[in-house]
């Protein structure tokens, strides 16, 4: 049994859920950010989730990936560790590059201090983005063994970190076979939120409610996965050692934007003014996406269907997955709840 667990990233969407479920469950949570005002904000959050008790367990410290003088210091003492930290959006080409490159060392720096360290037990945040990007347009049903192609077309500088990173963390165990690596690999993540601001994938919710596509939304097809079956995931995983070795995926069923839209709707018929539920015609969006780089991408994504197996997940992990709707319906909720849709 483990009882310390290094949770990188800890500030964020995944490793704030990570660390209140470790809390919850009796570890000691160790959890890095980027900036001491994140960590003030991090404990902040916290206290309001876990008991006094459970919050003295908890110690977060700062970090930067790409720096590798830190992470000897941070792993010691540790027994596994949860590698979710990643930067996810890229505003320019020089961005772009350096979104690799500091995903890339971060992998790095990490690895090759839990070697240094004698901590093998490590469970890498991955995405399904290393999977299902960049194949023949006739490819629509991805399994875990399956890896984007870098080279291929819709691919971005999120797709190729992802999948160069995953990549390296997987040579890491081939080259020392003492390291224990399972890589789960999340869908697009919606679910309830701590925070009081959203990120990336909760926020594309809290646009459709504010009413950002009057036009009708984007036909995009999406495997949800609800953070709550993430972080079981990753604490099932690093629980069994018949995850070890494992690539995970975590995308129960690909849903359309569409088909969101008219969910939050139903459930929130207050929201009929902003919420478009049809789609929007391609020809507009083609439009649109000339002078809207956000845009450009989602439109890059349109009219493509993909499937996700969740075989490994069920088998290994005994997880039986919430369903699409209830993570739109969670977000939706605590956006409604949090004041960020109004």
């Amino acid at each position: 049994m483990y009882q310390r667990l290094l949770v990188t990233g800890v500030s964020g969407y995944v490793g704030l859920h990570m660390a209140v479920e470790g809390l919850q469950r009796g570890y000691i949570i160790r959890g890095t950010v980027r900036s001491d005002k994140k960590a003030v904000e991090c404990r902040n959050y916290l206290k309001d989730l876990v008991s006094k008790q459970q919050l003295a367990q908890f110690e977060v410290v700062t970090a930067d990936l790409t720096k590798p003088d830190c992470w000897d210091t941070i792993i010691k003492g540790c027994d596994a560790i949860f590698h979710v930290a990643s930067p996810l959006a890229a505003s320019n080409r020089r961005d772009e590059h350096k979104l690799v490159t500091t995903t890339r060392e971060g992998v790095k720096h990490v690895f090759e201090a839990a070697i240094r360290q004698g901590v093998t037990r490590i469970v890498y945040t991955s995405s399904v983005a290393a999977v299902m990007f960049g194949h023949d347009g006739s490819k629509t049903h991805y399994i875990d063994s399956d890896w984007s192609h870098v080279e291929g077309k819709l691919n971005t500088a999120y797709i190729r970190s992802k999948t160069f990173t995953e990549q390296d963390a997987w040579r890491y165990a081939e080259n020392h076979p003492e390291l224990e690596l399972t890589s789960i690999l999340p869908g697009f993540i919606l679910g309830p939120i701590i925070k009081n601001h959203t990120n990336l994938s909760t926020g594309l919710v809290g646009a459709v409610m504010s009413g950002a596509f009057p036009s009708g939304v984007i036909n995009i097809h999406f495997p949800i996965v609800d953070i709550r079956d993430i972080v079981l995931a990753h604490f099932n995983s690093v629980e069994r050692k018949q995850s070890i070795g494992e690539r995970i995926m975590l995308g129960c069923k690909s849903i359309w934007m569409r088909e969101m839209a008219e969910v939050i709707l139903a459930e929130n018929p207050q929201f009929k003014d902003k919420i478009n539920p049809k789609t929007m015609p391609r020809w507009l969006l083609k439009i649109f996406s000339l002078y809207n780089a956000s845009l450009r991408h989602l439109a890059m994504e349109a009219n493509v269907q993909r499937e996700l197996s969740y075989q490994k997940a069920q088998d290994l992990l005994e997880i039986s997955p919430r369903s699409p709707e209830e993570a739109v319906l969670a977000t939706a909720k605590d956006l409604i709840r949090l004041g960020l849709v109004s």
